[in-house]
């Protein structure tokens, strides 16, 4: 069963492991056009993403067997 981690948005190594998920699972998909790198980042970054201003989000990850399986945003 796969645990359930909260992303420290402050900690740059889990930030870089949510983004990066994505990349991993797609990577041999030839249709998946990936996002700029910058554009990857921002709705994690509670500075400078406006959606901080008004509102609320936290992140997490689903963890089995010590690799990523999955990812969330809960807003």
């Amino acid at each position: 069963m796969p645990i359930i981690e909260k992303i420290d948005t402050e900690n740059k190594s889990q930030v870089k492991r949510f983004v990066d998920f994505y990349y991993d699972l797609y990577k041999d998909c030839p249709q998946w056009v990936p996002p700029l790198s910058v554009d990857a980042y921002l709705p994690l970054n509670r500075k400078k993403h406006p959606f901080f201003e008004h509102s609320e989000a936290d992140f997490f990850l689903a963890i089995q067997d010590g690799k990523v399986v999955g990812r969330i945003c809960a807003g």
